[in-house]
């Protein structure tokens, strides 16, 4: 079975992520794999980042990052998805808000 991006989220591929990097905090391949995903989710996809806006998902992001500073795919993927968020200035004042760095 092979799923593309808009069946996985409309399929709640978006919150099912989020919940996942949420619950598996501290296992940091989970999370270098979930924000990667939600990179390539987001990716030109204003559904999908009002999404990650409204279920915290950008806490989340954020949390990941701080879990392991010194962990190089994982700060990789997490900039990825802020920067695929980063779709204009309010969003962008957000994310900073939350600690995020202005992109």
């Amino acid at each position: 079975l092979s799923l593309g991006k808009a069946e996985i989220i409309h399929m709640g591929g978006i919150v099912a992520t989020i919940d996942v990097l949420q619950t598996y905090q501290g296992m940091h391949e989970i999370q270098t794999l979930g924000c990667t995903l939600l990179s390539t989710l987001s990716k030109d996809n204003l559904e999908v980042s009002l999404c990650l806006f409204e279920t915290d998902g950008v806490d989340i992001i954020i949390s990941a990052m701080a879990s392991d500073p010194m962990n190089s795919d994982l700060q990789i993927s997490s900039v990825n998805t802020l920067s695929e968020l980063s779709i204009d200035d309010e969003a962008r004042e957000f994310i900073s808000r939350k600690g995020g760095l202005m992109l």
